[in-house]
C-alpha cells in the first residue's frame, strides 16, 4: 500500500516517488514468486486509492503497476491512508478471484506523511494551514488507524513504515505491533528492514503450515544416518513444498536434507527389491 501524494514528488529527504519505486521492486525481487508461493498486489494512494495490480506472480505485471504510480501531471493533493487500506481489505476477501484464505496475509504500507482526507467521509484537512483544527488532525488519524484495524481483523498482518514528514505515533497504531512500525529520514533507509520483514513472514507460515512442522523434523536430524530414519512421506511433504516456492521459508539446508532422506529412501527401496529377486532365484 504505497503513498502517491503530492508530497512524494517533493525532493529528498521529504519525498521520492523514484526511490519508492525502487524500493517496491527490489521487495519484489526478494521473494519467490508462484502460484503456490508469494502473490504481490499493488494499492496506491493520494486522495483516494487505486488498486494498480490485483494479486499476480507475474514479476513484470507487478513492477508494471508500480510504474504507473505518478506516471504525470501535477501532483496529487491530499493522503487518504484510509481509503488505501479499504483497498487492501477488498483484495484480502475470498471472491475467487485469486486471493487465498490459507495463505500468510501481509500489507506493507508505506508512506511519507500522515492522513488529510478521508475518502468515505469526504473530510478534507489543509495541514499547512494556520487555522488547522486539532479536533480534525485527530479524527482523520482515527479513521486511518481504524481502516488499519479492520484489515488487521480479517488476520493480515500490518507492517507501517514511513519517511519524511510521517509520524511514528500514527505507524505504531496502524502497524500490527509497535515491533513492525519503522520511522526513517529517507526510503533508502528502509532496505534495513527488508531482511526482518521475510523472517516475520517465514515464522507467520512456519505457525500455520503442517508441512514447516515436517521440515523441522527433517533438519533437527544430526546425520545423515539419522536423517534416513525420518519417515519417506515426510520429506516428500518438504521436498514438494521447497518445489513450489515455500523452500524460501523452509530454507536450503531442509530441503536437501529431506531430498538426501528420499535419495537414502529409494536406495533401500532398490536394495529391498534385488533381495526379494535373490529370494525368488534361490
Amino acid at each position: 500500500v504505497l503513498d502517491e501524494s503530492g508530497s512524494m514528488k517533493k525532493p529528498k529527504p521529504h519525498g521520492s516517488m523514484v526511490g519508492l519505486k525502487v524500493f517496491a521492486k527490489q521487495l519484489v525481487n526478494q521473494y519467490a514468486l508462484g502460484e503456490t508461493s508469494a502473490r504481490f498486489s499493488v494499492v496506491s494512494f493520494a486522495t483516494e486509492a487505486i488498486t494498480r495490480v490485483g494479486w499476480s506472480y507475474n514479476a513484470a505485471e507487478i513492477n508494471a503497476g508500480i510504474d504507473r504510480m505518478y506516471e504525470a501531471g501535477s501532483p496529487i493533493p491530499g493522503t487518504s491512508i484510509s481509503d488505501g487500506f479499504e483497498a487492501a481489505r477488498q483484495l484480502f476477501l475470498d471472491d475467487g478471484n485469486g486471493t487465498r484464505k490459507d495463505a500468510t496475509q501481509v500489507v506493507l504500507f508505506l508512506s511519507d506523511g500522515d492522513q488529510t482526507v478521508d475518502a468515505v467521509s469526504g473530510t478534507f484537512l489543509t495541514i499547512n494551514a494556520a487555522s488547522t483544527d486539532q479536533d480534525d488532525v485527530a479524527r482523520l488519524r482515527d479513521q486511518a488507524v481504524d481502516a488499519a484495524k479492520v484489515v488487521k481483523d480479517q488476520g493480515a498482518r500490518v507492517f507501517a513504515w514511513g519517511f519524511g514528514k510521517a509520524t511514528k505515533a500514527t505507524l505504531d497504531q496502524v502497524a500490527t505491533s509497535k515491533d513492525q512500525a519503522f520511522l526513517v529520514q529517507e526510503i533508502a533507509e528502509l532496505n534495513d528492514f527488508l531482511g526482518q520483514l521475510e523472517a516475520e513472514i517465514c515464522n507467520d507460515f512456519r505457525r500455520r503450515s503442517p508441512v514447516a512442522a515436517a521440515a523441522d523434523s527433517v533438519a533437527a536430524e544430526p546425520s545423515v544416518a539419522a536423517a534416513v530414519a525420518v519417515d519417506p512421506s515426510v520429506a516428500a511433504a518438504v521436498v514438494a513444498a521447497a518445489d513450489d516456492g515455500d523452500g524460501q521459508c523452509l530454507g536450503a539446508a531442509t530441503a536437501a536434507a529431506a531430498a538426501l532422506v528420499l535419495a537414502h529412501a529409494a536406495a533401500a527401496l532398490v536394495l529391498a527389491h534385488a533381495a526379494a529377486a535373490l529370494v525368488l532365484a534361490h
